[in-house]
C-alpha cells in the first residue's frame, strides 16, 4: 500500500488522473442516490394526493403507518434476538458423525 501512495505521490499527472476518475465514481453514485431520493418523494407526494382524494385523511394515515412500523420494529427485535441466539450456537464445537 505504501508503494502506490509513494508512487502517486512522486507522479503528480497519475495522481491528477486517479483524482478525477475517483470522482467521476462518487458523482455517479451520488447521482443515482439522488435520484432514488427524488422518486421517493414523487411517490410520497402521489401517495399523499391519492388519499386526499378519496376522502381520507394523510395525518391519520401517517400515523397509522408510524405505529405499524414501530410495532414491526419491535417483532424485529424479537427476531434478531434469535438470529443472535442462532449465531451463538455457531461457536460451539459441533459433535462430529461417526459413518
Amino acid at each position: 500500500m505504501t508503494t502506490i501512495i509513494n508512487y502517486l505521490t512522486a507522479h503528480p499527472v497519475v495522481l491528477g488522473i486517479a483524482v478525477i476518475f475517483s470522482l467521476l465514481i462518487v458523482l455517479s453514485f451520488a447521482r443515482r442516490i439522488l435520484r432514488f431520493l427524488i422518486v421517493l418523494a414523487a411517490l410520497g407526494i402521489l401517495y399523499v394526493a391519492w388519499v386526499s382524494w378519496h376522502g381520507g385523511n394523510p395525518a391519520e394515515k401517517v400515523e397509522k403507518a408510524g405505529k405499524s412500523v414501530k410495532q414491526a420494529v419491535h417483532k424485529g427485535e424479537g427476531v434478531m434476538r434469535a438470529v443472535d441466539w442462532l449465531f451463538k450456537s455457531e461457536d460451539r464445537p459441533r459433535k462430529e458423525e461417526n459413518n
